[in-house]
């Protein structure tokens, strides 16, 4: 895994069997064999010879029968290892040393304690965190050999919390995974688009029953002015008619009368 400036991660070289059978010869002694079922690991030996590494591939066999996950990987003589743990944006380091004679620095006694988180391991847990999927909580392991080499062991997305910060890493990871699981805010609602309602037609046969109401009166006055109008009218022309008749009769009897 190359960074931006084009260094390597120094990651442990790794056999990996996923269903044991057999093991193939490695090249150098000695080696450390884990034992794996599904996410948990049962155990870890080391083998410091082919004959012993025969022993154990035969109790594999007879333990496991092809279903067992195992890995193989070269011996480190520890002067520390150091656990990288990432919660959010916050990177922590804690250097573990073994003061027991155990090969395992997480057997027997051990002293823990918290150290400031260099640059080039802040590089190491981004890396790994963006090529794996961006993963907002997860750690690596960092094995220190006694000459000083760096070895990437182990990369965990479910961490081990260490130190007298521990209340406060499961808070901030409480807080992270609330920030995920909560539902996305709302959207300011738009205005309203829709045309006004018009009346029912009920209420509007109603209104205009109503107005039909009040207008009647307004229009049989105007038909009995209209009437009288026209009675006046043909009274008058009837009358007109009359004295025009009247006037011929004279008019021919007696002559024209002015």
């Amino acid at each position: 895994m190359v960074l931006a400036d084009n260094s390597r991660i120094p990651l442990l070289p790794t056999i990996h069997y996923p269903h044991f059978h057999k093991f193939h010869q490695p090249t150098t002694f000695p080696v450390v064999i884990s034992v794996n079922e599904g996410y948990q690991g049962i155990g870890k030996i080391k083998v410091n010879s082919h004959e012993e590494l025969c022993d154990v591939e035969g109790m594999l066999q007879i333990m496991g029968k092809g279903d067992t996950e195992v890995e193989v990987e070269p011996f480190v003589d520890l002067k520390f290892d150091l656990h990288v743990q990432k919660i959010g944006h916050e990177i922590k380091t804690f250097l573990r040393r073994g003061i027991s004679k155990n090969w395992k620095s997480n057997v027997g006694s051990a002293v823990l304690e918290q150290i400031p988180t260099n640059e080039r391991h802040k590089q190491y847990i981004s890396a790994i965190c963006e090529h794996v999927g961006r993963m907002s909580i997860c750690s690596i392991d960092i094995l220190v050999s006694k000459e000083g080499r760096e070895y990437v062991h182990d990369i965990n997305d479910v961490i081990a919390l260490f130190g007298e910060s521990q209340e406060d890493d499961r808070r901030n990871a409480a807080g992270l995974l609330r920030a995920v699981l909560a539902p996305p805010p709302r959207l300011p609602s738009r205005p309203s688009m829709e045309r006004p309602k018009e009346a029912r037609p009920g209420h509007h046969n109603v209104h205009h029953g109503n107005n039909v109401e009040q207008q009647k009166p307004v229009e049989v006055n105007d038909r009995k002015e209209l009437k009288e109008q026209q009675s006046v009218t043909s009274q008058s022309s009837f009358a007109d008619d009359t004295m025009g008749q009247l006037k011929r009769t004279f008019a021919g009897i007696f002559g024209d009368v002015s």
